[in-house]
């Protein structure tokens, strides 16, 4: 779930902050406060799945 405000807005501020690893600052305005939580953990999968492929794949052949 997206962290919405009461009006059905995506705040994309706390989305921001969320892939930049920061504080989300005031989120009183959000419906459901746990979809901040929700946010971090879904990014969380994200990069691990990424740093794993990434490592997977090996370092990048040189351009000649």
């Amino acid at each position: 779930m997206l962290p919405k405000t009461r009006s059905g807005k995506i705040m994309r501020r706390v989305l921001k902050a969320v892939t930049q690893d920061r504080n989300a600052g005031d989120i009183t305005t959000i419906e459901d406060e746990g979809s901040v939580e929700e946010a971090k953990h879904a990014w969380q999968q994200m990069r691990e799945q990424l740093d794993a492929k990434l490592a997977s794949v090996g370092p990048p052949a040189s351009v000649k």
